[in-house]
Parts: structure tokens; C-alpha cells; sequence
């Protein structure tokens, strides 16, 4: 995931990561920075076979977040 991340021109910016209502998966949050657009890196980590879920939760001019 975060290969993907970097490959499509974002940076991280912060990182969160907890234990969802089901113990076999996790939740990870992370704040990213990038000109480009977020829906770029939204259908990149989609597309992931081990990712179940990603939406987008905010939009800034500085920052995006996502979470996976």
C-alpha cells in the first residue's frame, strides 16, 4: 500500500492505524499530500487485493485524506 502511495506522487503525511470490529482486518488512515488528484490514488489502492474498502474523508488544498 504504501509502494502505491509513493508511486503515484504522494507523500504521506501522517499514518494511523487500529484494529477494526473484525479481528482478521485493519483499519489504516493516512493523510496525504500530492498536486495530483486524490481519486488517482483512490482507484489505485481499490484496485489492491487485500484492500476491502476505501473512501475519501476530506479534501484540503494542502491535504487529502484516504482510508483504506
Amino acid at each position: 500500500m504504501l509502494r502505491v502511495v509513493r508511486h503515484r506522487g504522494f507523500q504521506i503525511c501522517a499514518m494511523n492505524m487500529e484494529t477494526a470490529a473484525d479481528p482478521q482486518n485493519i483499519n489504516i488512515e493516512l493523510t496525504v499530500a500530492s498536486p495530483r488528484s486524490v481519486e488517482l490514488l483512490f482507484s489505485q489502492l481499490s484496485k489492491l487485493v487485500d484492500v476491502a474498502r476505501v473512501e475519501i474523508q476530506q479534501r484540503t488544498t494542502t491535504s487529502q485524506q484516504i482510508r483504506a
